[in-house]
Order: structure tokens, then sequence, then C-alpha cells
């Protein structure tokens, strides 16, 4: 008798897998994921109640006018030495593993073999997209990915309480979510229709209450907005947004976007067309006017990355049923992704320096008080969030942060100068190094820190 899969192996082996590059990234200082240090600044300022400061976004809004990621509350909670970047980003790799679990007990109760659950598991979860969203950056979303799959696992096994529990949680990730599950919910009461009618109303009570949660939140956000301002936030949030968006260059890049989809489609391998499951989410993305959306670039891909795998367990059910692979072709073709997916993460940490990254952390980190306003670079920012105010240079108000209220500003010259253009980057040098108020204390390692001095 052949022995069946632990998945408890599969998740410690990929939780290490993400988790091990995603702190090396960060302490390298490779991570350039701009929502990192913004959302460690904001839990800790809603821990230290600092009010005024984590509802603002760091566009200059109210941070509920932008997104309802109603579990950096719960985040806040923590104990001050894990509200840092180093623990959100574990948190959110370990996370992502965990959808290893029901994603193999699913794969049993459709019957796929040993070798062929081997092998899903081990592609699915080195998949690119979704490497690429874990590894560089944090954001509360992404938590979706494993729990859509939780919350279809427990549809299947009837576990009520679970599915209720899940959601609850997938609620409070962001405003289009609650959305998202009330489709699964549809989508599964067409699924079981016939053979399990009684499954119709718990089903129904799901999306009835998802959607209701929606337009709570819609309605909350839209309310922060009118009552303190958005900011540079434009306009305020509708239903059309993310209910249907056509609007932008849509016809213009039509081509451009059907081959993104088919490419990030493509990239989980058994996707069937029968299975409908993934494509509301995906429709949202397409729709998109943000070309990183419908790229599905960055953490776009949240909202139909756990849906993509499930649907892709019977997509290779019926594929395995006619096409018989011998196990070895199966384990080297996992091997052979699997490879390339270590492979890029090596040669991305080998890009890093530890002598650099080892001057920063004991140097310029050092010299750094705890409490003064830091303006940083993009890849730095967030090793300083730990404190009421910071800002990195990709965003529209540093200019007036820079000259209001930042007292230290830290600049990598190796870095992400993103927005700017290197040569808009060597002006700004220009002009800061001339100002009197600000004194150079560190230039070295192409690391430069200027502290602004009194003008008194």
């Amino acid at each position: 008798m052949k022995r069946e899969i632990k998945p408890i192996y599969l998740f410690l082996f990929f939780a290490l897998l993400y988790v091990i590059p995603a702190l090396l990234r960060h302490w390298l200082l490779l991570s350039n994921g701009q929502d990192l240090g913004l959302e460690v600044n904001l839990i800790y300022n809603i821990k230290h109640s600092v009010f005024e400061i984590p509802m603002l976004s760091d566009r200059g809004g109210h941070f509920f006018a932008h997104h309802f990621n109603a579990v950096l509350l719960i985040l806040s909670r923590l104990p001050d030495f894990l509200i840092t970047p180093y623990f959100l980003l574990m948190l959110q790799a370990i996370a992502v593993a965990s959808a290893i679990f029901p994603l193999v007990w699913i794969g049993e109760s459709i019957s796929l073999r040993k070798e062929e659950k081997l092998f899903l598991t081990v592609f699915l979860f080195s998949n690119y997209y979704l490497a690429r969203a874990i590894l560089y950056d944090f954001h509360p979303e992404l938590f979706f990915v494993p729990l859509s799959i939780w919350i279809i696992w427990a549809i299947h096994r009837e576990k009520w309480g679970l599915v209720w529990v899940f959601s609850l949680i997938a609620w409070t990730l962001k405003e289009d979510i609650p959305l998202i599950i009330a489709w699964v919910a549809i989508y599964y009461v067409f699924v079981f229709r016939k053979k399990e009618k009684k499954l119709n109303f718990p089903l129904f009570l799901l999306a009835i209450f998802s959607f209701i949660i929606f337009l709570g939140e819609i309605w909350y956000m839209n309310l922060i907005a009118s009552i303190r301002g958005n900011g540079s936030i434009s306009g305020s949030v509708s239903l059309s947004q993310y209910l249907w968006i056509g609007r932008g260059e849509f016809l213009s890049s039509l081509f451009e976007r059907i081959w993104y989809v088919l490419k990030y489609l493509l990239s989980f391998l058994f996707l069937p067309v029968r299975y409908l499951l993934p494509y509301p989410a995906i429709l949202e993305m397409f729709l998109r006017a943000n070309k990183e959306a419908y790229s599905f670039g960055l953490h776009y891909s949240y909202s139909s990355m756990g849906l993509l795998m499930v649907s892709s367990l019977y997509g290779a059910k019926t594929f395995f049923q006619r096409w018989r692979i011998k196990n070895w072709l199966l384990i080297i073709i996992a091997l052979l992704n699997l490879t390339f997916f270590i492979n890029k993460e090596v040669r991305i940490l080998k890009g890093g320096s530890f002598s650099r990254a080892y001057f920063f952390h004991t140097k310029v980190k050092g010299l750094v008080d705890n409490r003064s306003p830091v303006l940083a670079q993009q890849n730095l920012v967030a090793h300083f969030a730990q404190r009421e105010r910071v800002l990195d240079l990709g965003h529209k108000g540093w200019k007036r942060f820079l000259a209001r209220e930042a007292k230290w500003l830290i600049l990598d010259l190796q870095g992400n100068t993103w927005p700017m253009k290197r040569a808009e980057y060597s002006r700004f040098l220009k002009k800061i190094s001339s100002r009197k108020m600000w004194k150079v204390l560190i230039k070295e390692r192409n690391f430069i820190v200027y502290k602004k001095m009194s003008t008194h």
C-alpha cells in the first residue's frame, strides 16, 4: 500500500522556502516594496494610539478612505517587538504556505494519486506570481490566498463554523474581498444544486451577508472620505470600481490585457475553462485601469490565486484521467519548476552585499534616533517604520514632508530611486547638498545620512 503524502512536511518545506529569502531580502536591503514600511508604521502608531497618524495614508489622506484593511487593527494588538517588517514578512509567508493543508486534502477528496498531489503542490507553490507577491513586500490582502482555499475546503466538508470564521477574517483584509466570497458561495450553490440541495441555504446566507459587508465597507470608506477628507486619493470609492471598470485606455490595451491573462493562467498549467470559480476575480483585474493590476503584477493576483489553485486540482484530475503521465516525468517537471524558483531567488540575493547591509544596520540605523521623522528611499523606509512619522521618496507628499517635518534624510545611492529617474535623483542630491540646514553625518558605502540642523 502506498503511503499518503503528509502535508505537514510540504508545509514546513515551503514555509522555510518562503521565510528565509523574504527575511534575507529585507536584511540585505533588497525589499523594494512600497507598502511594507507603510503597514509597519500604521500598525505601530495604532498600537501607540497616535490616532491622527495611523488613519492617515502615506498619500496624505485618511487611510480607511483608501483601503479597508481593518486587519491592521488586529495586528496592532501584537507586542512592540513583533511589529517589525521581519515578523510581518514571516507571518505572510507562513500563512500562504498553510494553504498546502486544504489543497492536499481537496486533492485527496477527488482521488488524485500520491505523485499527482506532490507534483501539483510543488508546482503551484513554486509559482512565479506567488513568489513575487509574498517575498518582496507585505500586503494584508495576500492572506486571502490561503483563506480562500480554507473556505472552499470547509464548504466541501460542510464545516460551516470554520467557513464563517475564515470569511470573517477575510472580510477584514480589503474592501473587495467580501464580494469575491459572495461569488464563491453563489458558485457552489450551482455546483451543489442537484446533489446537495441542503447546502443551498447556508451558501445563500454566506453570499448575501458577504455582499452586505462589501456594501458596508464601501459606505464606510466613502463616509470617512467625506468627513475627514481623502487627501490626494482620487475621488470616492464606488461600486463600479469593483463590479465593472472599463475606463481609461481599455480598448487600446485590449490585446495586451488578453496576453497578460493568458500568461497568468498558463502559469497554473491545468486551469480548465469549465471551472468558472476564479474568473470573476480575474475579470476584476482585467478591467482595471492600473497596468500593475491587469498585468497581475505585484500583489494584484491575490484575489484569484487561491481560486486558481483549487481549479487547477480539478483540471489536473480531468487531464490525468485522459493522459496517464509517468510518475518520474511528473517528479522531474516539479523539480525543474522548483529549481527555477530557487535559482531566481538565489540570483536576487546575490545582488545584495553582506558588508554593505551590515554597515547600514550597525552604523546608519544606530545613528538615527527612534522618534524623529525620517524620509528615506524605498528600500530603506521599512527599517525606520517603528516611529510616528516616516515616508519614502516614492510618494507625492515627500517634498512637503522634507521641508516641514523630516529631521533625517537617509539615501542609498545603490537603491531604488522610483519614481525619480537617475538624472532627477542626481539633481535632487545636488540641491539638498547645497542647503546649509542639512548636515552630512555619513557618506560611506553609497549611503548618505543627512540631519536637519536648527536654523536658530
